[in-house]
C-alpha cells in the first residue's frame, strides 16, 4: 500500500503510481492513494502545516509539509488493510 502526495517534488506521485501499477500488473496485491495538495513526508508533524524546504546535500530544495487529514486517512487505511490481511491470525 503506497501513499503519495500530489505535490511531492522529491518523489513525484506520477512516478510512484506508474511503478505501483507495473507491480500490480505482474500480480502483486499493490494498492495506492494520491492525496491532493499533499507534499512529501506528510505524516511528519515536525514539518508543520505551513511546511518547509529541505535539502539533501546538494539535492533540493524539496518542500515538506505535514497534512493531518492525509495522515489520518492513511493511518485508517493501513489499519483496515492489516485487519483484513491478518484476519484469522495469519
Amino acid at each position: 500500500m503506497g501513499f503519495f502526495g500530489e505535490i511531492d517534488d522529491e518523489s513525484p506521485a506520477r512516478f510512484c503510481v506508474t511503478r505501483a501499477e507495473k507491480v500490480r500488473a505482474k500480480g502483486a496485491p499493490v494498492t495506492h492513494k494520491v492525496f491532493a495538495n499533499t507534499a512529501h513526508s506528510f505524516d511528519n508533524r515536525e514539518h508543520g502545516e505551513v511546511g518547509r524546504q529541505i535539502f539533501h546535500g546538494a539535492r533540493g530544495p524539496f518542500f515538506y509539509r505535514h497534512n493531518p487529514r492525509a495522515t489520518e486517512e492513511a493511518y485508517r487505511d493501513l489499519k483496515e488493510m492489516f485487519a483484513r490481511e491478518l484476519k484469522g491470525g495469519r
